[in-house]
């Protein structure tokens, strides 16, 4: 929920309940560092927008772009999602930095060395994007909740939105884990995932 109606519902200013707020986020960022890729795995860039998402590796937009990697079950069903925010300045010659996406699949996909792990970017067909229904379910969730999110803090409200999809992917409890999440000191780990 927004910090206008978290504070509201429970009776605190705005200030005290957007602090909240960012402190859960703060954990739940924490948290998608301990969610490792699996299996077969899916990496394109899409528009971040609650209508019509467009996608390519090229091309800088003119909304919000995220990166999105997938992990895909053996039956090519999404079990977990990592998103990053880009900028217009991460996009060189027209096309998304290569520095960019090295960083992002370092820091979400692991060792794309590992038996079994194999990346997959610039898809053509729209059907294989497993990412593009996840993106417009994160779009369509900042814009009705939010009413869109700045630059600043956008990588937090997506992180929350990656962890939360994950939980769901998982079949695990949103309540229970995320209560555990933010009951952990920052970068402990977290063991049962």
């Amino acid at each position: 929920m927004s910090a206008t109606a978290l504070a509201g519902l429970i009776h605190v200013t705005y200030k005290t309940a957007w602090s909240m707020l960012h402190a859960i986020r703060g954990a739940l960022s924490e948290g998608k560092q301990l969610l490792p890729p699996t299996g077969r795995m899916c990496l394109h860039s899409e528009t971040l927008t609650y209508s019509h998402p467009t996608s390519s590796l090229a091309d800088p937009p003119t909304n919000p772009s995220v990166i999105v990697c997938v992990s895909l079950t053996e039956q090519d069903e999404a079990c977990r999602v990592h998103m990053q925010a880009v900028q217009t300045e991460d996009y060189e010659g027209g096309q998304l930095s290569r520095d960019i996406v090295e960083e992002f699949c370092n820091q979400y996909m692991g060792s794309v060395k590992q038996p079994g792990l194999t990346k997959v970017s610039r898809f053509v067909s729209r059907k294989r994007k497993k990412g593009l229904p996840l993106t417009r379910l994160a779009g369509e969730w900042l814009h009705s909740t939010f009413c869109g999110i700045g630059s600043k803090y956008r990588q937090r409200y997506l992180d929350e939105f990656c962890c939360r999809m994950n939980l769901l992917l998982q079949g695990l409890p949103l309540f229970r884990e995320i209560s555990r999440m933010c009951a952990c000191p920052a970068s402990s780990s977290i063991s049962n995932f």
